[in-house]
C-alpha cells in the first residue's frame, strides 16, 4: 500500500460570503498568520468539527 495515498474524493461547496467570512475568521484564530488555502480552511475546520461530535457521541455512550 503507498505510504501517501492520493485523495479521491472532490467536493464542491457553495455558500454565502457571511459563512466564509466566518469559517475565515474561525481558522485566523486557530492558525494566526498561516497561508491557507480556501479548501484548506474549509477541510480542515469541518474535519475538527466531525471529530468534535463523534467525539461528544462516544463520550455520551459510556454515560448510558
Amino acid at each position: 500500500m503507498d505510504s501517501s495515498p492520493k485523495r479521491t474524493v472532490q467536493v464542491n461547496v457553495k455558500m454565502k460570503p457571511q459563512d466564509y467570512d466566518l469559517l475565515k475568521r474561525a481558522a485566523d484564530a486557530i492558525w494566526p498568520k498561516a497561508e491557507i488555502t480556501n479548501s484548506a480552511i474549509v477541510l480542515g475546520l469541518a474535519k475538527m468539527a466531525a471529530e468534535g461530535i463523534l467525539q461528544k457521541k462516544k463520550s455520551g455512550k459510556k454515560g448510558s
